[in-house]
């Protein structure tokens, strides 16, 4: 299908053309009336375009990229939503894999007591009424090792973290130690939502986060979307800001987390 003839002068050829002629023929896009394929091939537009946003942000997902470029797309004059930015990735191989978990680090199995959720159908009004809980497993070369994280599901600030080679109580109450002293409102109790983890029902935990003011929360069931924020944030960590990847070792790994 032929362009239109009233389209912008192209000024320069391939992926250096004129930002109005960009906004013409992906305008051209959204509306029908030429291909993704008949674009890509003809103006060499795409490509350069899309390869330049995956390296600026090289893990965020299709939707986060339409929250990050809007700015940057508007003050050059482009439209394209959500679905055409799906279809440009998908034709270019640009798309992320979905990844697989590999690796368990909730031990739920044991008779520990386990608090009622308390953060069911909860609406959170300030920053601090809250911290959520979550331990993910990172690798390297020499060893299993783990990732315990405190965030406040209102902010979604990070308040605590930890790295270690194990999953033992210590690694939790040190992570829960950092996100107190990080804490600068003086709330009088504080839930502490997690999943029903050994670590997080066991009596030595449990008396730590009490006595620093915390009210514990558990999921009631093995529902990820119990614990939802904590599980996004490890997520994210992981897959967009490369703690997915293999560190040499420990001392390195702990650098990298902060």
């Amino acid at each position: 299908m032929e362009l239109e003839t009233t389209q912008p002068c192209r000024k320069t050829s391939g992926k250096n053309c004129s930002f109005e002629f960009k906004t013409f023929v992906i305008d051209q896009i959204n509306n029908g009336q030429i291909s993704l394929n008949f674009a890509a091939k003809k103006y060499n537009i795409s490509r350069s375009t899309l390869d330049y946003w995956r390296k600026k942000h090289p893990r965020a997902g299709t939707r986060k990229l339409c929250v990050y470029l809007r700015e940057e797309l508007n003050n050059a004059g482009i439209k394209i939503g959500r679905d055409t930015l799906f279809a440009l990735l998908r034709q270019h191989n640009l798309l992320l894999p979905k990844t697989k978990r590999f690796h368990i680090t909730t031990n739920s199995n044991h008779y520990f007591y386990k608090s009622h959720n308390l953060m069911k159908n909860r609406e959170l009004t300030h920053a601090e009424q809250a911290v959520v809980s979550d331990i993910s497993y990172l690798k390297t070369d020499t060893r299993h090792t783990y990732l315990a994280i405190v965030t406040d599901p209102f902010s979604k600030k990070i308040m605590g973290y930890a790295v270690d080679d194990n999953m033992r109580v210590d690694l939790v109450k040190k992570t829960l130690k950092m996100a107190r002293n990080n804490m600068i409102f003086n709330h009088k109790t504080i839930i502490h939502h997690s999943d029903r983890g050994i670590q997080y029902c066991c009596p030595d935990y449990s008396a730590f986060a009490e006595n620093m003011g915390f009210k514990l929360s558990t999921t009631q069931q093995y529902d990820p979307y119990e614990n939802a924020v904590a599980e996004r944030i490890n997520e994210t960590m992981k897959y967009e800001y490369g703690l997915n990847k293999t560190a040499r070792n420990l001392l390195i790994l702990r650098k990298i987390v902060v």
